[in-house]
């Protein structure tokens, strides 16, 4: 059970495929003596053989990827977060850019992750659309690289998610798709329309939805530096 070609090979693509390390026995009991191997002992065997690869992964060179659209958002990997940078080029296509452990709520996890980035090649002098969970840190560090008129959209899944979090379960399919065809209007003013109504309706329901509906609805996507000619995050599409 200690010999290489049997930890850092088979052991491997199991654990990748999602069998976790206290399932070895069950990889591994064809005529094998169990004896002595513990489950901490097959996942250190999987960090040393996993490394390499991802050190390999994060450093890699990026700059010929051409992104249209860099999506920002905290995800959950074994008990830790973290801020994962896709890139969506002009084809839809999707390049899995950077990764920092943190959540977006810190400006220094998420200026780190910029930084690296655009160390690794990420060009700051292109026009991007940026898709974000509506993290005013992680807002701040993408206009203090990329300047202050940059577009930032609000992520329309994770709002559709807040406001459905205050919702009895019966109301939020509802409201969901009714967020949906808001969002699919094809001028702001149209969208802005719909999710006045649905705030209407939301007010004999939930207090707290209304709120979280109505929650960076203008102020995500207004440049600094200008007085008008904003965009409603809510009413683009990401």
């Amino acid at each position: 059970m200690n010999r290489d070609e049997l930890l850092d090979g088979p052991l491997v693509v199991s654990i990748m495929s999602g069998v976790t390390a206290r399932k070895y026995a069950d990889i591994f009991s064809r005529g094998l003596e169990l004896k002595g191997i513990s489950k901490s002992s097959v996942s250190r065997k999987m960090i040393e053989a996993t490394k390499p690869l991802v050190d390999e992964f994060r450093k890699r060179e990026i700059g010929t990827i051409e992104p249209v659209i860099l999506l920002f958002d905290g995800i959950h990997v074994a008990k830790r977060q973290l801020i994962v940078c896709i890139g969506i080029d002009g084809h839809g296509r999707k390049h899995v850019l950077g990764l920092q452990t943190g959540a977006t709520e810190s400006e220094i996890v998420c200026r780190d992750l910029i930084r690296d980035m655009v160390d690794r090649g990420l060009k700051t002098t292109h026009k991007y659309l940026f898709v974000i969970d509506g993290s005013r840190a992680l807002a701040a560090a993408i206009r203090r690289t990329f300047g202050p008129d940059c577009a930032i959209q609000r992520c329309q899944e994770h709002k559709i998610r807040d406001v459905q979090a205050y919702l009895p379960h019966k109301k939020r399919k509802e409201i969901r798709e009714k967020m949906m065809a808001a969002y699919n209007q094809p001028t702001e003013k149209a969208a802005i329309l719909r999710l006045s109504q649905i705030r209407t309706e939301l007010a004999n329901v939930s207090e707290t939805a209304v709120n979280s509906l109505t929650e960076g609805m203008l102020d995500l996507n207004r440049p600094q530096t200008a007085s008008e000619g904003h965009v409603a995050s809510f009413a683009a599409h990401n």
